[in-house]
């Protein structure tokens, strides 16, 4: 039973974890795909 509960207060947190890694990934993703859009805007003559 507490075995039980621990498990799913660690998976719970895995999720969090993840979750939050994956918009941070979104999120710099996007940013780097704004940037060279930019980038391809300003160097074309």
């Amino acid at each position: 039973m507490v075995r039980g509960m621990a498990l799913a207060r660690v998976h719970r947190h895995i999720q969090l974890v993840y979750r939050r890694t994956l918009s941070a990934f979104e999120h710099q993703r996007e940013h780097h795909h704004l940037q060279d859009q930019y980038d391809g805007g300003h160097h074309q003559p």
